[in-house]
């Protein structure tokens, strides 16, 4: 994969194609299910799967005061379309569920965080 096109808002190109996701479906998918719904970076299941948890604090839009750190129903955002959705949520859709919600259309990547030395970045690759 090369840079990604400013107008293929999808891992496979601009026009949405339910064959190239799990969106509307009864069940996530395997990752990697979809050969063609992987991005650039090498990041699958983007075009909907399972919608995905993030480590921040829902405030609303705009808000100026500084999110608590999450406890026990601390609403999180959610971004992301998932297999129930009939056709996708964009990725920069967000939405709130509490942080202990067990539902089978959330999930969550594992990330390493990127040192910001570029010496450091090539050691990992």
């Amino acid at each position: 994969h090369g840079a990604p096109d400013a107008s293929e808002i999808y891992p496979w190109g601009a026009e949405w194609d339910g064959q190239q996701a799990a969106a509307g479906r009864t069940a996530p998918a395997s990752v990697g299910a979809h050969e063609q719904d992987v991005t650039p970076f090498g990041v699958f299941d983007m075009g909907a799967n399972v919608s995905e948890w993030t480590r921040t604090p829902y405030q609303p839009l705009g808000s100026e005061a500084s999110a608590p750190a999450p406890t026990f129903g601390t609403p999180l955002v959610v971004r992301g379309g998932n297999f129930l959705e009939p056709t996708p949520t964009p990725l920069h859709h967000r939405y709130t569920w509490p942080f202990e919600t067990s539902r089978s259309f959330l999930g969550f990547r594992c990330v390493r965080d990127v040192p910001a030395d570029p010496a450091e970045i090539d050691a990992l690759l």
